[in-house]
């Protein structure tokens, strides 16, 4: 794995990993603190191709990776922007032949249930159409490689 940020701005603070020893050996998170808002990047862990590393992604690295999402946002009282792969087609409609890939490295309904569990935090997925005359700061971003979706967060 590995994850990288070019930004001509100098971040006030740069954070590799997530600082949990289990999810910190492939480089997989990168975070920079600005003045206004954090950046984080992410490569989300692949359930493989005989989805192999499944449980791991499901119970393990997705809920810490919420739990260390939500609590930057909560300690740094600021917007937080992901951006990466998230390895997540959500809904059938961002696959092609969905009933044959219910069984497929980012479609299982394990995978599938990680990503709405963002949004039963109160997140929005913006990839979705929807109005944001009503969201306020401090939220949550998210931008995916290939598929661009942003969360945001209902105050």
């Amino acid at each position: 794995a590995g994850t990288a940020i070019f930004t001509k701005v100098k971040p006030l603070d740069v954070k590799f990993d997530l600082g949990i020893p289990k999810h910190d050996l492939e480089g997989r998170t990168i975070t920079l603190e600005f003045e206004k808002f954090i950046l984080v990047a992410c490569y989300v862990p692949n359930a493989g191709q005989k989805l192999d590393r499944l449980k791991y992604r499901t119970t393990e690295w997705d809920p810490d990776f919420r739990s260390y999402l939500k609590d930057m946002e909560k300690t740094k009282q600021k917007c937080v922007i992901l951006c990466g792969d998230l390895n997540v087609a959500h809904k059938e409609i961002d696959i092609s032949n969905p009933k044959g890939n219910l069984k497929s490295a980012g479609f299982t309904v394990e995978e599938r249930q990680e990503f709405t569990n963002f949004l039963n935090m109160g997140f929005i997925d913006s990839f979705r159409p929807v109005s944001y005359t009503h969201l306020t700061l401090p939220t949550i971003l998210l931008v995916q490689i290939s598929v661009v979706g942003v969360l945001l967060k209902k105050k």
